[in-house]
């Protein structure tokens, strides 16, 4: 039997002006690492797993960036509220 998992994704923009730099990468890995379902993130043709700090530092995405976020899993919306929110205040927790 198979189950599907909903996918909702949400389009947050780099507002700080070094881009995203290791700081709020770590800070993306500790929020996605609480959530149990998966997390990418997509810039131009890159994609990214936001549970891991090496894949979003391949992003390299400067001031400015849409990134898309995809969430899957329960909760996807809850989630993705929350990572909005961490965009909203430039990574500060």
């Amino acid at each position: 039997q198979m189950i599907f998992q909903m996918t909702s994704s949400r389009e947050l923009t780099v507002q700080l002006a070094k881009g995203l730099h290791l700081v709020p990468c770590s800070r993306i890995v500790a929020l996605s690492g609480n959530y149990n379902g998966e997390v990418r993130i997509r810039w131009n043709d890159v994609l990214a797993d936001a549970k891991s700090i090496f894949d979003l530092m391949t992003l390299a995405a400067p001031q400015g960036s849409v990134l898309l976020v995809e969430a899957t899993g329960d909760d996807a919306d809850v989630f993705l509220d929350e990572m909005e929110q961490l965009f909203a205040h430039d990574f500060e927790v």
